[in-house]
């Protein structure tokens, strides 16, 4: 199954049986991310009762990379021959007895 069907809504819709026979591909949550731990801490904080979304880790990482790298340049000009992520962390995924994600190692 595609990152598209990464979603509590398929497991719902799927059941929990026929979910746990299928193997995904996806990013993991943010809570399932040891070094996400600080994003998730502040995210809660400042979004009391919102569970922070799958791509929340990367957008603030790649924003914060794309603020830093513009600052340091002095310009908002870029290489069009760069910015490619060579390392995508995309992991195999399976649902849990309790109708989550988890990775599978």
């Amino acid at each position: 199954m595609g990152m598209a069907n990464q979603d509590p809504a398929f497991v719902a819709a799927a059941g929990l049986a026929d979910s746990q026979r299928c193997v995904f591909s996806g990013v993991p949550s943010p809570e399932l991310f040891p070094s996400a731990a600080g994003y998730v801490a502040v995210y809660l904080e400042k979004f009391p009762g919102a569970t922070p979304g799958v791509w929340g880790t990367f957008t603030h990482d790649s924003a914060r990379m794309l603020f830093a790298a513009m600052e340091q340049a002095g310009t908002t000009d870029y290489d069009p021959a760069t910015g490619n992520r060579t390392n995508v962390p995309v992991s195999i995924l399976a649902v849990t007895p309790g109708g989550g994600f988890a990775v599978v190692e």
